[in-house]
């Protein structure tokens, strides 16, 4: 049988960690809600900006 070891401390420091950054996503995809397409630049840019924006929305979400 394996034995499973789990330092106690740096499991909540990456928990705390993992918190932090999915709350640093979220408040950037909150800022990318408020930015209309002509705010942003080209097309281009516009573009690569709906599609983040989107995948953070389903990342963040799931």
């Amino acid at each position: 049988m394996t034995s499973l070891q789990v330092d106690i401390d740096q499991l909540t420091r990456l928990t705390r960690t993992l918190d932090s950054s999915l709350s640093s996503l979220r408040e950037a995809r909150r800022a990318l809600d408020h930015v209309r397409p002509d705010q942003l630049g080209t097309a281009d840019l516009d573009a690569a900006c709906d599609g983040l924006r989107e995948r953070w929305a389903h990342g963040t979400g799931s």
